[in-house]
């Protein structure tokens, strides 16, 4: 420890006895820099075996810095789908169970708690599109093609919406289709002005 971490050799010291003293029982996580002056990220794992201490460390930079970039992204699109005023929900077609983001059940007139599936999407779908909709998913599973769709809803407060939805389609290599993941709008305003 001291090699590694000449500067902070008294904290890190102090950590190590501590969790020691608690028989090891988290991973801890310490940045370290090599010699070449590269900082590196270590994930450390320790048991003790009687008296003797067995440790497993792992590199995980490239881990950490993934997850930092994942977690950049994610707050730069729910910035995007909020601004944007946009649902985003996936489908997984072999147990017809949905997910449905926050913006997604506020568009469709659902408390947050609210348990989305396909049978609540079937249920807001307005009767006279249902057929369309239909067609328009069962033709884009059979092409292999994205889904674009407008259709119109009645919210359980009664007022009607029109929706724009895209979504992709993952299909499994014998062709069935697995999930889709798609993104809705309101276009109500643009529809009532047509």
């Amino acid at each position: 420890f001291r090699t590694l971490y000449p500067g902070e050799y008294d904290q890190v010291m102090e950590r190590y006895r501590g969790r020691r003293a608690a028989g090891f029982n988290e991973i801890a996580q310490l940045g370290f820099r090599r010699k070449d002056g590269v900082q590196r990220d270590m994930e450390f794992a320790g048991s003790l075996v009687g008296d003797n201490e067995i440790w497993l460390m792992r590199d995980n930079t490239e881990e950490l810095a993934l997850t930092h970039e994942l977690n950049e992204e994610r707050s730069r699109l729910h910035l995007a789908t909020d601004a944007g005023r946009i649902g985003i929900w996936e489908l997984r077609f072999d147990t017809l169970t949905m997910s449905w983001d926050r913006q997604l059940q506020q568009m469709f007139g659902l408390p947050d708690d609210a348990i989305p599936s396909w049978e609540t999407f079937s249920a807001l779908l307005h009767p006279d599109d249902s057929r369309d909709v239909e067609g328009e998913w069962n033709s884009a599973i059979e092409q292999g093609l994205p889904l674009d769709a407008t259709f119109r809803i009645i919210r359980p407060d009664g007022a009607v919406r029109h929706i724009q939805a895209k979504a992709q389609i993952e299909f499994a290599a014998d062709g069935t289709p697995l999930r889709a993941v798609g993104a809705d709008w309101d276009v109500t305003e643009e529809r009532e002005a047509a």
